[in-house]
């Protein structure tokens, strides 16, 4: 009923309803202002239908250690551009990312999944670091004040472009971006996605065909977690608290619903992000209203659905859903995943 109103008001003209009865969304947004300006190097036209979901290396020209401290994206062509994520690769690290690059014929190269294929999401050298990204709706975003995440001289941004063309014909795209930057900041940040690593091996997280209600739950160390995927770089120290300031999650097109909490020692887990119908085209991070503080013995669940069943099929256009195969772990289109990812500080 909902759905007929709501196609109904856009065929008759999407008339303006009575002024009396609008209401303004509160904002209280962080002004931002970006200290770097970056693009894409050269104009990329989509030849995914109606997707394509490509990566772009993006040289990082600052000669002094800075501090990201907050993000802006400008997509070039907003009718296909579906999302952006923005991500840090260590000077180190750049020589792989541009080997991938160039194994590809045009700008970029295929990242459906994430920056990586095959990335194994448990060690800091596996998944680069999330500087920001961009929704429909979304504008700058400013971290709290006194968070920055560390760039070293010599890094590289990959930018993760998801295009969608399937109301608009595909044209060449250079979506532009930039930093607001620090040259010291109070709270070094770490910005990582974390999953159990046991659903990543073969069969660890079966989904099997026409299961209609497919549940994955899992409980995980998080201070362990933290310190393999980088803690020094914020001075966390073993055994000490850590603050999370936002927070986010990932699954593919069959996903239904996921939930994050912490165990604190009781029975029941505190609910830090809770999507009850979840839709794989709104994926974005969630700010606390007040930061987390986690104790070194506070334990992470992670929690997924899925729908594998017929009616639970990505539809693509007109066409009739796809028939369901058993789904594990993996980068595919068809694949799944069960990530969440947050925004940390030492306390």
């Amino acid at each position: 009923d909902e759905k007929a109103q709501l196609l109904g008001w856009i065929r008759d003209g999407a008339m303006r309803g009575e002024e009396r009865e609008y209401a303004p969304v509160a904002r209280d947004e962080v002004p931002f202002a970006a200290d770097v300006s970056m693009q894409l190097a050269e104009a990329y036209l989509p030849q995914g239908e109606p997707d394509d979901y490509r990566c772009f290396v993006v040289p990082w020209n600052e000669t002094t250690e800075k501090f990201v401290t907050g993000f802006e994206v400008t997509p070039d062509v907003q009718a296909e551009v579906h999302h952006v994520i923005l991500y840090r690769v260590e000077p180190e690290l750049v020589a792989d990312f541009e080997a991938m690059d160039a194994a590809e014929e045009g700008p970029g190269y295929t990242c459906y999944g994430g920056p990586v294929v095959g990335a194994d999401m448990t060690s800091a050298a596996g998944m680069p670091m999330n500087l920001g990204g961009w929704v429909p709706g979304t504008r700058g975003n400013s971290f709290p004040e006194g968070v920055g995440i560390k760039v070293e001289p010599g890094s590289a941004i990959v930018v993760q472009m998801h295009y969608n063309t399937s109301h608009s014909e595909p044209e060449p795209d250079q979506t532009r971006f930039g930093f607001s930057l620090a040259d010291t900041v109070e709270r070094p940040a770490l910005s990582r996605l974390i999953t159990d690593p046991k659903w990543i091996r073969a069969g660890g997280m079966p989904i099997p065909a026409g299961e209609a209600n497919v549940h994955h739950r899992t409980e995980i160390p998080l201070a362990v977690y933290l310190q393999a995927l980088g803690g020094a770089e914020i001075g966390l120290a073993a055994g000490s608290p850590y603050v999370l300031h936002r927070v986010n999650m990932h699954m593919h097109e069959l996903g239904t619903r996921g939930r994050v909490g912490l165990l604190r020692g009781g029975e029941d887990d505190e609910c830090l992000l809770d999507i009850p119908e979840w839709d794989f085209h709104w994926q974005g991070a969630y700010t606390f209203e007040q930061a987390v503080t986690v104790q070194p013995g506070d334990t992470l669940t992670l929690e997924c659905w899925w729908d594998n069943s017929v009616d639970g099929q990505p539809s693509h256009g007109a066409g009739p859903r796809p028939t369901p195969i058993d789904v594990e772990w993996g980068e595919g289109t068809r694949d799944e995943m069960c990530l969440t990812g947050f925004l940390v500080t030492a306390n």
